[in-house]
């Protein structure tokens, strides 16, 4: 269901950098939207992921919410890459349930890595790291 404000919401949110600076989990940067965070609890719980593999962390933020999330379900490990750690808050790396690994989503030597990591185990997969297409087009 679209709601007929909804393309304007997302516009002034991502536009005015909303995102940047007033959505945080636990005092950590999420860099999402809330309504995002709000879907991602709604599938974690319906659908008992093992291992939620997030592509681009930033703060971690979202990292550590998808960890609280798993928590609350009893099970899972939130496997968050990166090409730098450098801004990632120390309360993501020392969270029981996230593991990490620095370099590109796209290189296959990660997605190697990640692929043994998953093994057989139900995955859930959160795409967010490569924004190489302009979000000032106009989409009809």
């Amino acid at each position: 269901m679209e709601l007929e404000l909804g393309p304007e919401f997302s516009r002034q949110f991502h536009q005015g950098e909303v995102w940047k600076n007033l959505v945080t989990w636990k005092g950590v940067s999420c860099w999402k939207c809330p309504l995002d965070l709000w879907s991602y609890q709604q599938i974690i719980y319906e659908t008992r992921p093992e291992v939620i593999v997030e592509c681009g962390v930033a703060m971690g933020g979202t990292t550590l919410y998808l960890a609280d999330m798993l928590e609350l379900t009893g099970q899972g490990t939130v496997l968050g890459i990166d090409l730098d750690f450098n801004w990632l808050h120390a309360s993501v790396r020392e969270h029981p349930r996230v593991e990490l690994i620095q370099g590109s989503s796209v290189d296959p030597k990660i997605l190697e890595r990640v692929r043994k990591f998953i093994g057989d185990k139900r995955t859930m997969v959160i795409l967010d790291s490569d924004h190489w297409v302009s979000h000032d087009q106009n989409r009809e």
